[in-house]
């Protein structure tokens, strides 16, 4: 198998590395560091992918994690809030592929929340579906906790996590993967890889090369934005560093459904 892996890696692996490279560049992610108590970075290996830090009256959340070796940058981000790593105490996974959750090991004291269909990839216990990430994961040692090694709460619905005068809610989105989940905090709202990016083409839905399920993917994401209508969202941001404010438009861009 590892062979087979080797081989296709020759043929795809260049074309991945090239989308990565064009889509690296952030959008619009000055707008998750307006507050002085939130901030957001980006770790890279080999792309870029984002974890955003605020704190609360529970400690400091993280939503997502990014690449393993991004702890230099994740030591950084809490030192802008005047906080060190003991002070996470709550981490929001979007999805389980590894780019976002393979700097686990900065924070394993940390709960992890994740919804149920994606605890068991989060441990690797699964494998992921779609060939990008089933190849990465025959390429490539496991960036993913054992069980054991970290707390994990699995939610099964749409759930909402009191932090004091703050509140995390929780959606999900299947569709790029079977648990993903969508993330809403104060007038953000974090869809992991629900949408995504690329240059001259901008925002669109779920990424066909990646997803497990593309139109299923849209349409939770049109129901998601159904369900936060009127919760004072402004931006929707990914889990790329890719933000946009949440119009008729860019609905309409992601979804493909007129009216969303």
């Amino acid at each position: 198998m590892k062979a087979i892996g080797s081989g296709l890696a020759g043929r795809v692996l260049p074309t991945l590395l090239l989308a990565a490279a064009l889509a690296a560049c952030s959008v619009h992610m000055e707008v998750l560091s307006d507050d002085p108590g939130e901030t957001a970075f980006l770790t890279r290996r080999p792309w870029s992918s984002m974890v955003y830090l605020a704190e609360t009256d529970s400690g400091v959340i993280a939503i997502d994690l990014g690449w393993r070796g991004g702890d230099g940058a994740f030591d950084d981000g809490l030192e802008q809030l005047g906080r060190d790593v003991a002070d996470v105490r709550h981490v929001f996974i979007t999805h389980s592929h590894r780019d976002h959750i393979a700097g686990w090991q900065v924070v394993p004291h940390a709960t992890f929340h994740v919804h149920e269909w994606e605890a068991a990839r989060f441990h690797r216990e699964t494998d992921h579906s779609d060939f990008p990430s089933a190849l990465s994961e025959v390429l490539n040692e496991a960036d993913a906790p054992s069980p054991g090694d970290v707390r994990v709460e699995a939610f099964g619905r749409d759930t909402a996590f009191a932090l004091g005068r703050d509140t995390v809610f929780a959606y999900s989105v299947p569709g790029h993967t079977a648990g993903s989940s969508a993330y809403r905090f104060r007038d953000l709202v974090f869809v992991g890889d629900a949408i995504s990016y690329m240059p001259i083409l901008g925002f669109h839905g779920p990424s066909r090369l990646y997803s497990e399920d593309r139109e299923e993917g849209e349409l939770n994401l049109a129901a998601l934005f159904r369900k936060i209508e009127g919760t004072g969202v402004r931006w929707v941001c990914t889990s790329h560093g890719k933000c946009a404010e949440l119009t008729p438009e860019f609905r309409r861009r992601t979804t493909g459904v007129p009216g969303t």
